[in-house]
């Protein structure tokens, strides 16, 4: 078995704070006309750690380090199934939820989600495999 007990959490916390900073930069950009070459700050933390990809693989590592041989299969599938159905919503969702408001709302949904995400992972799970 193969198990970055710590390094699965840093990965998402990078990928959280991505998102708060892009959050934060749309906001600055609503007051202040700021360089676009600065939304490419947000990049940074997430892209250190190789984004989505290592998010996601992140996760199957995890479902692979605590699931017996039996439910794994069954874990990863409801994984996949999952993240298709949060993507799907997300898509449908979003417009509605700009019409009425901006940009900065969006994001800031998306950015609080993601945060009370990380404080469950930091809070809640504990790590696959015994160092």
């Amino acid at each position: 078995k193969f198990s970055l007990i710590f390094l699965n959490k840093h990965i998402f916390a990078c990928y959280s704070i991505t998102r708060i900073i892009a959050t934060v930069s749309i906001y600055i950009s609503s007051k202040v006309t700021i360089n676009p070459w600065l939304f490419l700050l947000c990049s940074v933390p997430s892209g250190m750690s190789g984004h989505t990809c290592a998010v996601i693989t992140a996760i199957y590592w995890y479902i692979s380090d605590v699931a017996k041989a039996k439910s794994r299969g069954l874990r990863m599938v409801l994984n996949e199934a999952s993240l298709c159905a949060a993507m799907m919503i997300g898509s449908l969702r979003t417009g509605y939820i700009y019409e009425p408001t901006n940009a900065i709302t969006v994001f800031s949904i998306l950015s609080t989600l993601l945060f009370l995400a990380l404080l469950y992972v930091y809070a809640f799970v504990v790590g696959g495999l015994k160092p």
